[in-house]
């Protein structure tokens, strides 16, 4: 869904990228330091609850969004560097929605939305090594999923009774997701020989 703004984007996180190789920081150097941000985030969400949070996933996402970037800008592009920021991307998932049960979301949610959210991000990987191209395809993609997830703790900050409804909406998205593209998946694979 965010593909189509995937341009703008660009243009922003652009600048971000260029001044960041200018302090010698190279592709993998940018997504270990958003690696070890998602590994501060329960803690900053433990003792600083919605901001902790907000925190953590908001400058967590920055540095996962402009590491592709760097390496596009300086040329260093490697099969290790898409490898450690797939991988890590899927550790810091499994981090964000663990923080939230520092702000009183039930294990239970968390673990549903987890399983949800490795399954989808596993579909398009299974999926891709077989040949298929799923990039674009459900709605809630890992960027989707970030910053609905951040729209939805920035709100609840303010109005604490809406963030379990809107777990359970994104819970459903997830489902939808996952059904699409499992769907599109072996439909293409069905007429492949």
């Amino acid at each position: 869904m965010l593909n189509r703004f995937r341009e703008s984007f660009k243009r922003f996180v652009r600048p971000v990228a260029k001044s960041l190789i200018k302090m010698g920081v190279s592709p993998n150097k940018a997504t270990l330091i958003g690696l070890f941000i998602a590994l501060a985030t329960p803690f900053l969400t433990y003792y600083y609850k919605y901001t902790g949070l907000l925190i953590g996933l908001i400058l967590s996402a920055l540095f996962d969004a402009v590491d592709g970037e760097i390496a596009r800008i300086s040329g260093r592009t490697s099969l290790l560097g898409a490898f450690l920021d797939s991988f890590f991307d899927r550790i810091s998932d499994v981090l964000y929605l663990y923080s939230l049960c520092f702000i009183g979301v039930s294990l239970d949610i968390i673990l549903i939305l987890t399983v949800l959210s490795i399954l989808i991000s596993y579909a398009r990987a299974r999926g891709e090594g077989l040949g298929v191209r799923v990039e674009g395809v459900g709605l809630m993609e890992r960027g989707e999923r970030i910053i609905y997830l951040v729209i939805l703790v920035f709100l609840s900050a303010f109005y604490e009774n809406i963030l379990i409804p809107g777990l359970y909406v994104l819970m459903i998205l997830l489902l939808y997701t996952l059904i699409e593209r499992v769907y599109n998946i072996s439909l293409i694979l069905s007429k492949k020989k």
